[in-house]
């Protein structure tokens, strides 16, 4: 039994938790595992076969949704929210002596961006990732989803909002919005290992490239005198990976112009049985 001390981080507590409910047959860990092969991209039930003694596990929840954004005001801005962060992935070889319990995430819903002067614009910050379990027999193996970008809300005569989860704890966390127009680009969401996090929206490119396969951030083009324009973030590609985030770009100064954009969905997560 390993103690995990109240004075370790909280992402390294859940490693150490991780690998506590790992029941490793150290004796037997250069002996092959078999050609079975099961892939769960929903939840469900493994039925464990006849003889099978160990199995390899790889799981991984879902990665969060990106911000939305939306914009009533005359000022000339660009706006960005920030992309989802990417669902927690365990890998381990544990015993069998039971069937296993799958439960899959779900992605991390859409943040969305409500553009009307009547009522007043709203925008919500993307959702949180579901985790993915495995459950059986002495076995509890938990991945937590990764958090949600960043919304972003500008009202006319009210300071910008930017709207957060706060304390991811052992989660991965969304990218960070902006409402400034010296910054190009918004915060990608964070990586959990080799899974990615969504990109921020972007002022004018698509901040390079997605993190590892999380969504892109939103193109916000500029677009001469008087205008404005919004891109949605585009959903998550990998499993367990975060969305990406919404752009504005407004232009004009003359008159208010009510704008919004939603983020992309977090990829659902995956749980592959070896055997």
């Amino acid at each position: 039994m390993i103690e995990i001390l109240a004075s370790v981080p909280a992402k390294l507590k859940k490693i150490i938790s991780n690998l506590a409910l790992m029941q490793v047959d150290i004796d037997n860990l250069g002996r092959p595992l078999g050609s079975g092969i099961d892939i769960f991209t929903t939840s469900g039930v493994w039925v464990k076969p006849s003889g099978i003694d160990r199995c390899r596990i790889t799981a991984i929840a879902a990665g969060g949704g990106g911000g939305g954004i939306a914009f009533d005001d005359t000022v000339q801005k660009e706006y960005q929210s920030g992309g989802g962060g990417a669902g927690e992935k365990f890998v381990g070889i544990i015993s069998l002596t039971a069937d296993l319990n799958i439960t899959i995430g779900l992605g991390g819903i859409a943040g969305v961006g409500v553009g009307s002067s009547v009522p007043p614009p709203t925008a919500t910050k993307g959702g949180i990732g579901g985790d993915s379990l495995v459950t059986g027999g002495d076995h509890n193996i938990l991945c937590l989803g990764g958090l949600g970008g960043d919304s972003v809300l500008s009202l006319f005569g009210s300071p910008d909002v930017v709207d957060r989860y706060v304390d991811g704890g052992p989660r991965a966390k969304g990218g960070v919005g902006n409402a400034d127009d010296l910054i190009k680009f918004a915060g990608a969401g964070e990586n959990f290992g080799d899974i990615g996090g969504g990109a921020g929206g972007s002022k004018f490119s698509r901040y390079a490239e997605a993190i590892l396969q999380g969504g892109f951030g939103g193109v916000a083009e500029y677009l001469g005198p008087d205008g404005g324009i919004s891109a949605d973030g585009s959903d998550g590609v990998g499993y367990g990976c975060g969305a990406g985030g919404a752009a504005i770009s407004k232009t004009g100064v003359a008159t208010s112009s009510a704008l919004s954009a939603n983020g992309g969905v977090g990829k659902h997560g995956i749980v592959i049985i070896e055997y």
